[in-house]
């Protein structure tokens, strides 16, 4: 069979891939701020682990299952501890042998890694080339205790990363300050809700009116379930989903504490 193609206008519909790494983000924001977006079974494993672990840190329960999902399990160690939850976090054999640094107040447990202290305002300590997987867990943990904390994360950082937890944070109200090495975070912070919405099929807290309105087959992607049926564009792309020429990291101020076991 031979085709010939011609040029021509293009039209019809895009499902475009989501931003996990936002997605993770966004789902742990919407969960302070005391909303919890159903998530359909057919999203990724992990943002699906991330979901549950939720559920469990915000309505009761003693494991959260993170399977193969590192985000899952330096995401939300934190912010576990952060809340004084003494849960277990489990996961596949090759996760919880993986080097975990800093972890004050974490024990490890036959299965997994046990909650056994409380996250509390302080000064903290973790080397940038570790993974800023658990930088992100903490900015986004530390602004919920009470005191006022400092983050220290010298040497090398994957900063795209690192910018897009500042950058959704920045969108629920959360203030930081960053200073040479680290970040200075207030206590005592409240997440502001947002509107969800769908971007590419995957959930995009404050996705309407954030650009233009685009054909797309979000609702067949059945990412998150209850979504509006098209797709509300980002203006332009990037790897992390952080728009181009939207700012990185904020502004404030604070300091002090530590762990109470």
């Amino acid at each position: 069979m031979d085709v010939k193609l011609y040029p021509a206008p293009l039209a019809g519909l895009v499902a475009a891939p989501p931003s996990k790494s936002r997605w993770h983000r966004e789902l742990i924001c919407q969960a302070a701020a005391g909303r919890f977006p159903p998530v359909s079974p057919n999203a990724p494993e992990d943002i699906r682990a991330t979901a549950a672990g939720l559920r469990v840190l915000y309505g009761g329960g003693e494991e959260v299952p993170c399977g193969a999902s590192g985000s899952t399990l330096r995401f939300l160690l934190p912010l576990a501890m952060t809340l004084g939850r003494e849960v277990t976090f489990t996961g596949t054999p090759r996760l919880l042998e993986r080097v975990m640094p800093g972890l004050w107040g974490v024990t490890p447990c036959p299965g997994g890694l046990r909650v056994t202290g409380r996250l509390t305002g302080g000064v903290y300590h973790l080397p940038g080339g570790d993974t800023s997987q658990l930088i992100s867990g903490m900015l986004m943990a530390l602004p919920l205790c009470r005191e006022d904390s400092r983050l220290e994360a010298p040497g090398p950082v994957s900063r795209p990363y690192v910018d897009l937890t500042v950058w959704v944070l920045e969108r629920y109200g959360v203030v930081l300050h960053r200073a040479q090495g680290g970040w200075r975070i207030p206590g005592g912070q409240r997440f502001a809700p947002l509107p969800i919405g769908l971007v590419g099929g995957g959930l995009l807290a404050g996705a309407g009116g954030a650009g233009a309105r685009h054909h797309g087959n979000g609702s067949a992607a059945g990412l998150l379930a209850g979504g509006p049926q098209g797709v509300d564009a980002m203006p332009g792309a990037s790897p992390t989903g952080i728009p181009p020429g939207e700012p990185g990291p904020a502004a404030a101020a604070g300091l002090a504490g530590g762990i109470a076991a």
